[in-house]
């Protein structure tokens, strides 16, 4: 089990000391919540930010795009460090070509799905992408409660890539704490996303290696 780290609930002030402290405690990813108060409503950081904490870590970038038509941010948030672009399905209006152009420049490509949303509608991609994110939590705000339905759609998913033999990688983003991650592994997911929980110590290796 990976563990990746949202910045959503680090302390902003201390950015680049927040990402180097998650580095030292035990993370496998670092989790960029990139939103535009349009897709969703709050406003988070550019590609400036990231490109400023880079220096602070080697491990991977996950830039996740609450954003509206990501296709448009994907350029410029590789060039600012990213290691793997997540977007969300219902944020274009053409989902091959936002995938093609992460492909373009050989980046990790993640489809993130949320709650209303049917995960049926991932089918037609899976094989096209390198990570699927469940959204366990309405996208735009960090300490929500774990949506259990969604379980159920993580579950179809793995089952489907298991039949078809598709090497898709399943990650789940949101209330993530030691119950819903042991659900969660159970369920099949490869990588969870835990901000909220983390934070909530003082001692994040301690946290991460309860999450694992």
């Amino acid at each position: 089990m990976k563990i990746s780290s949202s910045l959503l609930a680090c302390d902003f002030a201390n950015f680049g000391q927040e990402v180097q402290r998650l580095t030292n405690a035990g993370a496998d990813f670092l989790h960029f919540d990139i939103m535009d108060g349009c897709f969703v409503s709050n406003i988070t950081f550019g590609p400036g930010v990231v490109s400023a904490v880079r220096r602070f870590s080697n491990l991977p970038f996950e830039i996740h795009l609450m954003t509206t038509e990501p296709i448009r941010l994907v350029e410029r948030f590789i060039s600012a460090g990213g290691d793997v672009i997540i977007f969300h399905l219902e944020a274009t209006s053409n989902v091959a070509s936002t995938i093609r152009e992460i492909k373009n420049f050989k980046k990790k490509v993640g489809l993130a799905v949320c709650p209303k949303t049917s995960v049926s509608e991932v089918l037609p991609f899976l094989e096209t992408v390198d990570m699927v994110t469940i959204m366990t939590v309405e996208p735009g705000a960090g300490g929500q409660s774990f949506i259990k339905s969604q379980i159920l759609e993580l579950q179809e998913l793995v089952r489907y890539a298991s039949s078809m033999k598709i090497p898709v990688l399943f990650e789940v983003d949101g209330g993530i704490n030691p119950e819903t991650a042991k659900i969660s592994k159970n369920s099949g997911a490869d990588i969870l996303v835990a901000g909220t929980f983390l934070f909530s110590k003082n001692d994040l290796k301690s946290s991460i290696s309860e999450l694992k």
